[in-house]
């Protein structure tokens, strides 16, 4: 059995720590992902913010950019928290998500 712990995702930033390079040694967003689907003819929309937590190398390319309503995508392993009673993302790699014009 393979041991992957790996995971993609692809949101929007709504919400983000303070980020002071010397002081501080991760950053913390919160990203948004929603899903418009139909159930019995009705389309419904389901939105989830999941936390984020960037951290080692990834801060020195994300810090520059990723702000609120900025578009990422972020492979990284799923972990829990104590402090969060939940899990969230801690990110290896960020890089925004670049529109494609129709």
């Amino acid at each position: 059995m393979s041991d992957l712990n790996s995971i993609l995702f692809e949101g929007t930033v709504v919400d983000m720590s303070a980020y002071d390079p010397r002081t501080c040694t991760a950053i913390r967003l919160g990203v948004e992902s929603t899903r418009h689907h139909k159930v019995n003819g009705k389309q419904l929309t389901e939105t989830t913010i999941i936390p984020v937590e960037i951290t080692g190398s990834a801060i020195a390319q994300a810090h520059f950019w990723v702000k609120k309503s900025v578009g990422i995508r972020v492979v990284g392993r799923v972990a829990y928290s104590d402090y969060l009673k939940g899990l969230y993302i801690v990110a290896e790699a960020v890089e925004r998500k670049r529109h494609v014009a129709n």
